[in-house]
């Protein structure tokens, strides 16, 4: 990627963190990098593209971060909550060490942009988390949730509610410290746990 086009990338990041998706312009995004708005457009050809690439380079690295852990070898309960938990640990530091990244990562999911995204094109939308859509499915099994929770349910409960701690960590409004985020594992354990 060129150095510039990341420069455009990185300023789309801080806005949206700063400001939100609707305020944000091509006009702002060029002013940010001290280039000429006719210059964006060499890189992206609109508003929509600029957010959509962003979304993606965060999106690919939660990907390789998710590629590297290896695949489960067990299948008991606790087996698969542990292994849950290690999972979940390394996708919950990453995303607080990306900061306005993760910022900008949420603003664009929770926005209408990412429904015509997973409209669009089903590929994009099943290969969202594949690890953990591999742990969890596993785990579904094992802990027989399919009769006990609707899918869509399940997702929103372990991937919002991990996003919602990671952007209050981020923003200071919680103590980022090892304790706070094993707090935060124990309560989607608890909830899975229920589940059992």
């Amino acid at each position: 990627m060129a150095n510039r086009q990341e420069e455009l990338m990185e300023a789309t990041f801080h806005l949206v963190a700063e400001e939100g998706l609707y305020g944000l312009t091509l006009k702002k995004v060029a002013a940010a990098v001290g280039v000429s708005e006719t210059l964006v457009y060499k890189y992206f050809r609109n508003k929509e593209e600029l957010l959509y690439s962003c979304f993606e380079m965060v999106h690919k690295d939660i990907g390789r971060l998710c590629a590297q852990i290896p695949a489960p070898e067990g299948s008991s309960i606790e087996y698969c909550l542990n292994y849950a938990h290690t999972l979940w640990l390394r996708y919950f530091d990453l995303l607080i060490s990306e900061g306005e990244r993760t910022l900008f990562y949420f603003i664009y999911r929770d926005s209408p942009y990412i429904k015509t995204i997973q409209e669009g094109d089903a590929v994009a939308r099943t290969s969202y988390f594949k690890k953990f859509a591999d742990t969890f499915i596993s785990m579904r099994e094992t802990l027989d949730l399919e009769h006990k929770m609707d899918a869509d349910f399940f997702w929103a409960y372990v991937l919002d509610t991990t996003g919602i701690f990671a952007r209050r960590f981020i923003r200071g409004e919680l103590p980022d410290t090892p304790e706070s985020r094993e707090t935060v594992w124990k309560m989607i354990y608890a909830g899975l746990s229920w589940l059992a």
